[in-house]
């Protein structure tokens, strides 16, 4: 157990590294992109429907308040969304891991469980919510903290951030939860493969941006781009990762 709380700085840390150089980064740029559509859209869409309480107004701008408002929202809808993904990929983990015992132990389903949870898997996936709601809640700080220094670019920029991250740790466990799928159906559902190939490709064209731009050779020198131009292939997906 103590073992286990000391290494809890490690262990959050290394999730955010995960979800960070998952297939060469590629949930960057597509977090990235996604963030500054969220963005624009609650600015364009709830920003404006916010009501301001007469009485705050001594305290606050209206404009700071509905900043501080909307930073709220984004937090609360993101957090939200992370733990229902994070609770189907928990169940779906255990699923798989109890299909794994059971057939390598070649038994019969028992109903029971305490077989098959590994404690450090189970502390692993304690930590890693932790640690999402960790680093969320200092982005809402700082992004309060934020709204009420400046509503213009320092407002936006810690809003996008803390969209950034959700979408992110989303993203890599929708990812996991296709890994679930694969262990315990032998197969990946479509939807899980298409993203995985999705993703898999922003990753190589990033990485190909990068040597490029580092070699200042072509697409074409030396560097085949045809390989980055490759149709979706279900059966090349269904692999675990």
């Amino acid at each position: 157990m103590i073992s286990k709380i000391t290494s809890t700085p490690s262990i959050m840390f290394d999730f955010v590294r995960k979800a960070f150089t998952f297939e060469h980064s590629a949930l960057v740029p597509h977090s990235l992109g996604l963030a500054i559509v969220v963005q624009d859209v609650v600015n364009k869409v709830i920003r404006p429907k916010i009501q301001v309480v007469d009485v705050l107004l001594d305290i606050f701008s209206a404009e700071v308040i509905r900043g501080l408002v909307l930073t709220l929202i984004v937090f609360i809808s993101g957090l939200g969304m992370y733990i229902l993904v994070f609770t189907f990929d928990f169940i779906t983990g255990l699923k798989a891991s109890r299909r794994e015992f059971l057939k390598q132990s070649k038994l019969t389903p028992t109903g029971t469980t305490e077989s098959y949870i590994k404690s450090d898997k189970l502390w692993s996936s304690i930590w890693k919510f932790f640690a999402v709601i960790t680093i969320t809640f200092i982005l809402l700080v700082t992004s309060w903290i934020l709204v009420i220094i400046d509503q213009g670019t320092l407002h936006q920029g810690g809003l996008l951030i803390m969209l950034f991250f959700f979408i992110m740790v989303i993203s890599f466990d929708f990812h996991s939860i296709g890994e679930n799928q694969y262990r315990i159906f032998g197969k990946k559902p479509a939807f899980y493969s298409r993203m995985d190939w999705f993703f898999k490709k922003i990753g190589e064209l990033l990485m190909l941006r990068i040597k490029t731009f580092f070699t200042g050779n072509s697409y074409e020198q030396p560097y085949d781009a045809n390989q980055y131009n490759q149709p979706f292939n279900e059966e090349n997906q269904d692999q675990p990762r």
